[in-house]
């Protein structure tokens, strides 16, 4: 699993439990008259509506933005004008800053750099399958958390594209599954895949799968506890970090490569001061947490390089070992 994950999720949980907050621009007098307004002309019957949505481009439709969608959009806008012109300031909406849409997509750069992340693993992953024999120790594992990862950047792409509660939850079921996952290969490294059985195997993976179902059947229950979230996602995520450093720091006489699962750890943990940032996007479309997903793809083929090295390593000690045993035979 990329180390990147459970550090990036975790702050992905602190910051969207903010969202759940009232934001001063949507709670405005301003902005709820201009939606009510808005709704009035333009979605308070069926024929206003047609009018509305042979308008409408046909992808902004296929994308969600039905005809009050757009009217918060519109007013977001005239709201965030009468701030600045009369508090000085930008307000955000909904716990988020104002995006300019482009074709449809709301957040174009988060969305854009999510995107990007999918495919440095999806090259990542392809790296893997080429270098690495289909026997070597720990490769199948290595696989399994690679596929987990892309498909958890295509759900950040969908959330980013168009935020909604559907989105939103896909998003953090995503983030969730890559978490334990990434929890789960490193306690296996840990361990020693060597040491652990097949029984050993079914159960951890069992225990993790019910704890993620666990996980999402409560936090998708009557109302999302977005602060049980965040509380899980630093935990998880912390004990990922500090489980492949005591791992590097254990074996870096023997695994001289270490230096780069360590590395990758310390970089993810320094690029978590963009997310700190707060502050209205620059044209509208680049704030910090787009520059975050941004800072953590250069991160992945460096924790691809040291995935591969370390199969590589675990190949050889096997091969090894084999070795000795049929020459106490020959």
């Amino acid at each position: 699993m990329d180390a990147t994950v459970p550090v990036l999720m975790m702050f992905m949980t602190f910051a969207s439990f903010t969202i759940v907050e009232a934001s001063r621009g949507d709670t405005s007098g301003f902005f709820k008259n201009c939606v009510q307004r808005c709704q009035t002309f333009n979605c308070s019957n069926e024929f206003v509506l047609t009018e509305f949505y042979e308008r409408q481009p046909i992808h902004y439709q296929i994308l969600g933005w039905d005809c009050v969608e757009e009217c918060k959009y519109d007013c977001m806008w005239k709201t965030s004008a009468v701030f600045k012109q009369k508090a000085g300031y930008i307000p955000q909406f909904y716990g988020k800053w104002p995006f300019a849409r482009f074709l449809g997509i709301q957040e174009p750069a988060s969305t854009l750099f999510s995107m990007l992340n999918g495919i440095a693993h999806v090259f990542g992953l392809s790296a893997l399958l080429r270098q690495v024999k289909s026997e070597a120790p720990f490769r199948g594992w290595w696989i399994a958390n690679g596929l987990i990862m892309i498909l958890c950047w295509v759900f950040s792409t969908i959330f980013h594209t168009r935020d909604t509660p559907f989105t939103e939850k896909l998003d953090y079921a995503g983030g969730m599954i890559a978490n334990v996952a990434a929890l789960t290969a490193v306690t296996v490294r840990l361990v020693g895949i060597e040491r652990l059985t097949r029984t050993g195997t079914m159960i951890m993976l069992g225990a993790g799968c019910s704890f993620v179902y666990r996980h999402l059947k409560f936090l998708f229950g009557v109302s999302f506890d977005y602060g049980y979230n965040m509380k899980v996602h630093l935990a998880i995520g912390g004990f990922h970090v500090i489980g492949w450093l005591c791992w590097a720091f254990l074996n870096r006489s023997t695994c001289p490569y270490a230096w780069k699962g360590a590395a990758v750890n310390f970089l993810m943990a320094a690029t978590m001061a963009l997310e700190l940032l707060d502050f209205p996007p620059f044209l509208w479309t680049l704030d910090a947490h787009a520059l975050w997903h941004l800072s953590t793809i250069p991160l992945i083929p460096l924790w691809y390089s040291f995935v591969i090295d370390d199969c590589s390593f675990l190949q050889k000690q096997k091969e090894l070992e084999i070795e000795t045993i049929l020459k106490k035979f020959l």
